[in-house]
């Protein structure tokens, strides 16, 4: 079976004051314009390659430093209703649920 060829190039929407609405541009090419202009520092390629994984398309908000990327995903999250204690919980509750499971782990953990 061959592998499926990625694009190398990526079509921008949205507005910006130097990329075109429409148009293509590699992600070396929209990296490399950030390094240069970003005030708040730029995205190296290998960011941005990971930030683009699986789309056609750019968006204004991939172009962010990563300062501002990490500020607007934690946003994001808190309104999915995301938290560490929600995630704590759920990582720290018990996984036998019912007196069968917890009588056959009482018996599996005996030594022979």
């Amino acid at each position: 079976m061959a592998a499926k060829n990625k694009p190398t190039k990526r079509v921008f929407k949205g507005k910006h004051p130097y990329f075109i609405d429409g148009e293509t541009y590699t992600v070396r090419e929209l990296s490399n314009w950030t390094l240069q202009y970003c005030q708040k520092g730029g995205v190296i390629s290998s960011t941005l390659k990971g930030r683009l994984e699986g789309l056609d398309y750019c968006e204004p908000k991939h172009l962010l430093s990563v300062a501002e990327y990490y500020e607007q995903s934690k946003e994001v999250k808190k309104l999915r209703g995301y938290c560490k204690e929600a995630r704590e919980k759920v990582l720290n509750q018990p996984r036998l649920e019912n007196a069968c499971e917890k009588l056959s782990q009482k018996w599996l953990m005996v030594k022979l």
